[in-house]
């Protein structure tokens, strides 16, 4: 996760780099170890995810 395309599939939201619409929201974004329960990290992941889906829709103003 970062902002260089170059280096890093996705953002800080979890948003792809290539597909404006993809976000991904699972632990394969991340490095962990074998004695690592990565579930509450999943957990904040897909939070991050949503919060910066909202943020992009709280942009458009519906009437």
């Amino acid at each position: 996760m970062g902002d260089d395309p170059a280096q890093f599939v996705c953002d800080k939201w979890g948003r792809a780099h290539d597909h404006e619409n993809l976000f991904f929201a699972s632990t394969g974004v991340l490095s962990t170890a074998g004695t690592c329960n990565s579930t509450g990290n999943g957990v904040a992941l897909v939070c991050s995810a949503c919060s910066g889906t909202m943020r992009g829709l709280v942009e458009v103003k519906v009437t």
